[in-house]
């Protein structure tokens, strides 16, 4: 089974070279042969499907991507990359307020995904709504600044640890030491609470 997953990976990644490189149709029937490497799962199905609609849709074949990634999302929701696929095809087929509504889509299945918001943007631009525009950019700057702070607060504690664990390691003074681990213990529970608090 394991040599099963890593000729699918190795499919999956020369495909993703070829998609990158812009070759497009050489992509397309690489991801097609994922299915043929033995058996397949229902996030195997999704996943070739979206990729196919990726080569679909930087060919601009908008219809047929969007069928594509329709099928990605509704075989598999964890694919949340399918969403904003649709909605970018409904964005360039003109079709804007159902585009937002699966940019949303994505965001609602991963909201650390940053390309719905940049899309959801744009499709709000196109149709000369600066002002919701400037409210989405708003919400992506925010986004950002609060991981930028919260990535700073991380480092520092575990600076603190790092220098809490050599006191520690350091001295044989029992009041030090005790100060010490309750100052590593506090750490701790402040890099705990913040990694397990959402990101929204």
């Amino acid at each position: 089974m394991a040599q099963l997953e890593q000729d699918r990976y190795k499919l999956y990644t020369q495909g993703d070279k070829l998609l990158n490189g812009g070759h497009y149709k050489q992509a397309a029937v690489l991801y097609s042969r994922v299915l043929k490497v033995g058996p397949y799962s229902v996030f195997d199905l999704g996943n070739r499907y979206y990729r196919v609609g990726s080569c679909l849709y930087c060919q601009q074949k908008y219809e047929k991507a969007l069928l594509n990634y329709k099928k990605a999302a509704r075989l598999d929701s964890s694919i949340f990359q399918a969403y904003n696929g649709i909605g970018s095809c409904y964005s360039s087929l003109g079709e804007y307020d159902k585009a937002i509504e699966f940019f949303k889509e994505s965001i609602n299945e991963s909201p650390s995904y940053d390309l719905p918001y940049i899309n959801w943007t744009l499709a709000l631009l196109l149709q000369g709504k600066e002002k919701e525009a400037l409210d989405v950019f708003e919400e992506i700057k925010t986004r950002y600044e609060i991981l930028y702070k919260k990535n700073i607060a991380l480092e520092i504690y575990k600076d603190e640890i790092v220098f809490a664990n050599e006191r520690i390691a350091n001295t044989e003074n029992q009041d030090e030491i005790r100060l010490a681990e309750e100052r590593r213990g506090l750490r701790v529970f402040d890099i705990f609470l913040i990694l397990s608090r959402k990101f929204d």
